[in-house]
């Protein structure tokens, strides 16, 4: 993976529309971190992996981003809260992981978020209020 978005940099791609999926086919090491390369980037999924580490913060770059499944890895520590500037986001995906703490009220900000997945996580906290309103809260 980390030579595709090394790729994507060194040719500082413009595009419209990216699309980056390795789901589920087993790979394993850290989420490299996508950054600025990631301008045009609209779905990442990466779930039924063996990621582990930290979520990558250059995930909060990718400011057309829709749909974000990192769901079934070993991903831990927390959620970035730059996440809720992500404001087109319609699905999120994290479910079964080890990432811990609160769930970022700053969530309450995604105004077209449909999909929140959170099933299986150490999270504690509430939920904030607005995001309750989502279509599909699955179990947290």
């Amino acid at each position: 993976m980390a030579d595709v978005v090394e790729q994507e940099e060194s040719n500082k791609m413009n595009a419209r529309n990216i699309v980056v999926v390795f789901a589920p086919n087993m790979t394993q090491g850290e989420i490299p971190n996508i950054g600025t390369c990631s301008r045009g980037l609209e779905v990442f999924d990466v779930s039924g992996n063996n990621f582990y580490g930290k979520i990558p913060s250059g995930i909060t770059e990718c400011s057309r981003l829709k749909y974000l499944d990192m769901g079934f890895n070993r991903l831990d520590g927390s959620i970035p809260v730059g996440i809720a500037d992500l404001k087109g986001l319609v699905f999120i995906r994290l479910a079964n992981n080890s990432i811990d703490r609160i769930i970022p009220t700053e969530f309450r900000s995604i105004e077209w978020l449909e999909v929140l997945d959170l099933n299986n996580l150490k999270l504690s906290g509430e939920i904030p209020v607005e995001i309750s309103n989502c279509r599909f809260i699955l179990e947290l």
